[in-house]
């Protein structure tokens, strides 16, 4: 956001970019919740990651 905001000056941030900002925050919220699900899933043991010995 501050790089775009910095680019465009005192001008409007034209509609392509704020598409792309909303995408990458997108994004980051779809990942933010994938690795909170991940983080309970394994909090709650539901899958063990150590290596099998064979």
């Amino acid at each position: 956001m501050l790089k775009l905001t910095a680019e465009s000056g005192d001008k409007a941030l034209d509609p392509t970019s704020i598409l792309d900002l909303r995408q990458m925050r997108e994004a980051y919220e779809e990942a933010l919740h994938g690795f909170g699900a991940l983080r309970h899933a394994l909090e709650r043991g539901y899958f063990d990651l150590t290596p099998n010995k064979k």
